[in-house]
């Protein structure tokens, strides 16, 4: 053998994912994990996998069909391959997962959810008939001990299907799609609803203004709670209204992203990244994304005559959670959460 065939990178086999274990192993270590985080002050979050079009008992099931042991093996294999040696998997269901993940905060959560609907996208192009709904929790936000953080995970998926990410079908739609698809149907309650802004209207075309510098009040009112927040307002400019109360924020763990055509003198503010983009249809939609650790909101404004907007809103974090995700992934900016 030679020296460069030596050194030349072998192709190494996936490593094998290791035993799942029950209910009532990760609830003991839930406790444990729970009086540990409370002792140091840490987190630790608490992630659920349901599964539609599968069952998962069937991987280790001697009666099992080939099939259906073939299809959760290779679910299970596909979408934990991210996870670290240290988090903890159970089967509970046969349908479902229950993921505990030491050190890992809200965000953290975001992101690996993020990591693992990746690698769940051979399985899924293999298996379209198989959906699979991911809802987490986190020790100190959610709850103070394992069996709240898991009431909470259940709540959240329960909500999660009652989402429009989840009724309109929008995770298989592209940004702009889902954009038009907000605006195309009527929405009226408590999460989600449209109304119109400008000339002739109840509420003033400054309105989206004032959204704007409640969201920064909110994030200066909590600044070590972390968050992202994108504001797209069609042209960058020095003399936005938004800036000035951003300039007025100072330290901050949230996030903060202008994005859209620059105007004039690049903008320079300490804690906001602009995100320069010429494309005409961020010249005609304006939109606010915002998602913390407690909530998410996003506000969306069509511009259709003089100074006139049709515009939704929406308090549903898994459909902000869904738009920052896409939003990121068509423009090819830095996945982060």
């Amino acid at each position: 053998m030679t020296p460069s065939e030596k050194t030349k990178k072998r192709p190494t086999a996936p490593k094998p994912f290791k035993k799942l274990y029950g209910t009532s192993f990760i609830e003991e270590y839930g406790r444990i994990e729970s009086s540990r985080s409370a002792r140091f002050s840490t987190s630790y979050s608490l992630l659920t996998i349901e599964l539609e079009g599968v069952d998962l008992g069937a991987q280790s099931s001697a009666s099992a069909d080939d099939d259906a042991a073939s299809k959760a093996k290779r679910f299970i294999s596909s979408t934990l391959g991210a996870l670290r040696d240290c988090d903890i998997v159970a089967l509970t269901k046969k349908n479902r997962l229950v993921v505990l993940l030491p050190q890992t905060d809200c965000f953290g959560a975001f992101v690996l959810v993020r990591k693992l609907r990746k690698g769940a996208e051979s399985f899924s192009k293999k298996y379209p008939d198989v959906t699979a709904h991911y809802t987490h929790s986190t020790f100190g936000v959610d709850g103070r001990d394992y069996l709240e953080l898991y009431k909470r995970t259940e709540e959240r998926a329960e909500e999660q299907k009652r989402s429009l990410w989840n009724s309109l079908g929008l995770e298989k739609r592209l940004f702009w799609e889902t954009i038009g698809a907000l605006f195309a149907e009527p929405h009226t309650g408590n999460y989600n609803a449209n109304f119109d802004a400008g000339q002739e209207y109840e509420l003033s075309e400054f309105f989206m203004d004032r959204v704007n510098e409640l969201i920064i009040k909110e994030v200066k009112r909590s600044p070590r709670r972390r968050g992202i927040l994108y504001f797209s307002t069609g042209k960058i400019t020095a003399n936005m209204p938004i800036l000035k109360a951003i300039a007025d924020l100072g330290m901050t763990k949230t996030k903060i992203f202008l994005s859209g055509e620059q105007e004039g003198e690049e903008v320079s503010i300490g804690n906001t990244l602009p995100i320069y983009l010429d494309d005409p249809r961020l010249k005609e939609t304006f939109f606010t994304l915002f998602l913390n650790e407690d909530f998410g909101y996003a506000l969306l404004a069509r511009e259709t005559w003089g100074a006139s907007y049709t515009c939704f809103h929406t308090s549903d974090p898994f459909l902000v959670e869904g738009l920052i995700n896409k939003f990121q992934h068509e423009y090819s900016l830095q996945e982060q959460l």
